[in-house]
Order: structure tokens, then sequence, then C-alpha cells
């Protein structure tokens, strides 16, 4: 079993994230399986949305990520099914700097529980918020794929 680091410890090695983005049911889930197999760390399956009917074998999407984009989007007004991209000002706000920050801790903690320094994620709203996403990843001192 892995022994836990503490994010201020998982932030000096060098720190991975890959993100699967895509619609929903556009085979996002297997290719995202298809990481865990080559070695990305998804994290614990209790942090994971369970599988469902349409996708028995599991989603691999992280709950708080989950969370996370539905907030933002209820935040400005977005429905999580539209096409709609955030303006990038709208991350210059008090809710999207504390969306930010809340990302960013996301990522710190969920790297903090990866063995080998690569997390991937997934969540259909992601791409929609991608802005957010890259300038987290960035203040979290990680590269991205």
């Amino acid at each position: 079993m892995q022994e836990e680091q503490s994010p201020a410890e998982a932030a000096t090695k060098p720190r991975t994230v890959v993100v699967v983005l895509g619609p929903p049911h556009s085979g996002t889930s297997a290719m995202t399986e298809a990481l865990r197999c080559l070695g990305v760390d998804l994290g614990k399956a209790e942090n994971h949305r369970p599988p469902d009917k349409t996708n028995p074998k599991g989603v691999w999407e992280d709950l708080l990520v989950i969370d996370l984009c539905a907030r933002g989007l209820a935040s400005f007004n977005l429905p999580w099914y539209g096409l709609q991209l955030f303006n990038p000002e709208d991350w210059n706000t008090p809710r999207g700097r504390d969306l930010l920050a809340e990302a960013t801790d996301i990522i710190n903690r969920r790297m903090a529980e990866t063995a080998n320094g690569i997390w991937g994620c997934k969540n259909p709203q992601m791409g929609r918020m991608i802005w957010l996403w890259m300038q987290a990843f960035e203040r979290a001192n990680c590269s991205d794929r």
C-alpha cells in the first residue's frame, strides 16, 4: 500500500497531470481506463463517481472535479449541457479566483496521493473550463498532457 505524501512534499517532486477531454459518451472512459493500464494514477476508487448502467466499468470521474465543474458552470449561469465557453475575464472575479484556488487545491491533494507523480482525470465539463484548469495546473507546478 502506498504511503500518502503531504501536498507540500508532493509539490517538490516532478508532477504531471493527464487530462482526458471529450463530450459525454464519446469514449473518454475507455481512453481513461487505457491510461490507467499504462500507469497513470487516477486516484482512489472511493473518490470516483460510481459506475452506472451506461458505463458499468466506471467513468473515472473524480467527485471533487465533478463538483467544482458543476459549481463553476452554475456560478456563471451556464447550463451543463451547453457549448458556451467561459470568458477568460470571468476568472478575474472573486468567484473565479475562489474556483481557481479550489481547483489548485484539488490538484495538490490528488498529486499527494499518487505513487508516481502522474495523476489523470476527466470530466466532460473540464473542456469548457480549460482556462481555469490550465491556470490551476500551472499554480500547482504540474506539467499537463
